[in-house]
């Protein structure tokens, strides 16, 4: 069994979103020898072998060439393109273009930016290439999310790509397989013809994986008799994640056993947790939230609402709330977006949304398109998905900045949000962050805004000792133990920042970045130790902190090292 399949370049130029690349750059027996050996590849082959009985006449004349391709992954995804793409090719005697042009599904419906051209690029420019494009290959490839438009009639070859394990990481799986049905269904009404590639099955996994170790010179006897317990319940990964998980375990025996030419199933069953990290997105850690007892007890009380709420309209009784949008006003680092992905967190545990994942964060590029109309359907795309998807939490950070400048493009975005705000009020919950003043200036902005806005969090500067207590969280969540002694270095650092920046203090910002450079000192400190132990790479000492803060402060201070010294950050 080949070793791996060719990888299929994502493009080999792009411009305005629209990415592509030239076919023939990849060999097609390779192609073809790679899907005829596996398994998933199964209806691809099928369709190839009917496609080859068809007369080329016929072919060209009557048969469809629109093709829907769902894969696990993009490069299958590309590889079933290509096989087809050269089958055609060769049925239809016909050079159907030099290029395969790929245009994500956002870039057609105009979500992220213009179809065509960059910003900087004249449109007479980026026209050309369009149409350079267009003439030498109209073969297109939408992935997910799951829209797209009308294909032309003159179009030659056109294919759609559905990418299960490409979806945006907003979506849950019942999303995606409910968008997947929905493609089929506008697949079908479009004539085309859909191919499915289905996951590997663990007797191929395995097959593969022996062959990765005989190739690289090692024998396998003891693992090919343990592999199917090794892998028994255990999420099956694809061949690509497969490799590199191979990889680890050639590269970790060959340095510790370099004369041992046998893997032992004992090499993999401690890298086994490497193949469950690639093949499943790693847990969702919650985050410590220190500080915010006020913000998080107004929280505590709007969720409270919406509970009871729910519950009244289960036995049947009238709604009692008009909506649910929260501006949280305050000073930057004061963990706005933290607080809003709490939020959303505990509405799913409430059953008021389907998943603490249906969390979009956004600001004012995200909203305002480049041309007239692409601003309102942005916005309402946007809202429209949220709850198709079971409801959640749309946070808006900064959003005062759309009305400093009231373009056109500001007025119409701010209009059509306070729109969607009354539209879809029992799904999509609105969060508004930003500095006080400015948020207040942001909702006198539209005449219907404010009054959609059902609750206010205000939120504080942190003093020290909450700071403190955000570092030691940081160190602490990171697997670092703070000696004691560190803990009055600690403070006077943030009391010193607070007095040098004023209303510029980034909050809790300042203890991330008070972190991020002592763990700099600390690896300094202990680059020239032999024999090092596990306590030298877990452990903050003072004198790591004092070297970090007298970093920052001198930078601070204009690289007044001496003023610095004043204050009393160098022993």
């Amino acid at each position: 069994m080949k070793s791996l399949l060719p990888f299929i370049e994502e493009h080999r130029g792009q411009f305005g979103g629209i990415s592509y690349y030239e076919p023939y750059d990849y060999d097609s027996d390779d192609i073809f020898e790679a899907i005829r050996s596996r398994n998933r590849f199964k209806n691809v082959t099928d369709i190839i072998e009917k496609i080859n009985r068809i007369g080329s006449y016929e072919f060209s004349h009557g048969f469809s060439n629109r093709y829907f391709i769902h894969a696990q992954n993009a490069n299958d995804a590309r590889v079933a393109m290509l096989a087809l793409y050269y089958t055609i090719s060769e049925k239809t005697f016909d050079t159907i273009g030099n290029y395969i042009v790929e245009r994500t599904a956002h870039t057609v419906m105009g979500m992220n930016g213009p179809c065509f051209g960059m910003d900087d690029e004249p449109e007479e420019d980026y026209k050309e290439k369009e149409d350079l494009l267009d003439k030498n290959n109209p073969s297109f490839t939408f992935y997910h999310p799951m829209f797209f438009s009308e294909f032309d009639d003159d179009q030659k070859i056109c294919f759609m790509l559905s990418v299960t394990k490409d979806t945006d990481a907003g979506f849950n799986e019942d999303f995606a397989d409910t968008s997947l049905r929905n493609m089929k269904q506008m697949a079908l009404k479009q004539n085309m013809i859909y191919i499915d590639i289905e996951k590997d099955s663990k007797e191929d996994l395995m097959e593969f994986f022996c062959s990765i170790i005989t190739n690289a010179g090692f024998t396998t006897a003891e693992i090919s008799d343990n592999m199917e317990a090794v892998f028994k319940g255990q999420n099956s990964p694809d061949e690509y994640t497969l490799k590199r998980f191979a990889g680890y375990i050639l590269s970790k025996h060959m340095l510790e056993n370099p004369d041992d030419e046998a893997l032992h199933i004992s090499d993999i069953e401690e890298a086994l947790s490497i193949l469950e990290n690639k093949t499943e997105a790693p847990a969702y850690k919650e985050p410590k939230l220190v500080g915010l007892e006020s913000e998080r007890e107004k929280i505590k009380g709007i969720i409270d609402m919406l509970m009871l709420e729910k519950k009244r309209a289960n036995l049947g009784f009238a709604p009692i709330s008009s909506g649910c949008n929260i501006v949280f006003a305050g000073p930057p680092g004061t963990a706005k977006t933290t607080l809003a992905r709490h939020f959303a967190k505990s509405l799913a545990d409430a059953g008021i949304i389907l998943d603490k994942n249906n969390f979009m964060e956004c600001k004012k590029s995200d909203l305002v398109g480049k041309y007239v109309g692409w601003t309102a359907s942005m916005i309402d795309d946007m809202f429209k998905k949220m709850a198709e998807n079971g409801g959640g939490v749309i946070f808006f950070d900064e959003i005062y900045t759309l009305s400093d400048s009231q373009t056109d493009f500001d007025k119409e975005a701010i209009t059509c949000i306070t729109q969607n705000m009354e539209n879809y009020r029992e799904k999509v919950y609105c969060i508004f962050a930003g500095y006080g003043d400015k948020m207040d200036e942001f909702l006198s902005s539209n005449p219907g805004l404010r009054s959609r806005i059902q609750f206010n969090v205000k939120f504080g500067d942190y003093d020290t000792a909450t700071l403190k207590s955000i570092f030691l969280s940081i160190a602490g969540n990171s697997d670092f133990t703070v000696t004691e002694a560190c803990e009055d270095v600690i403070n006077r650092y943030f009391t010193t920042l607070k007095s040098l920046r004023g209303n510029q203090f980034g909050n809790g910002r300042e203890a991330r970045n008070l972190f991020t450079n002592t763990i700099q000192k600390l690896a300094a400190r202990i680059s020239g130790i032999e024999n090092i132990k596990s306590t030298d790479l877990t452990t903050i000492t003072k004198e790591d902190i004092l070297a970090a803060a007298d970093d920052i402060l001198s930078s601070e201070l204009g690289q007044d090292t001496k003023k610095t010294r004043a204050i009393g950050f160098i022993a």
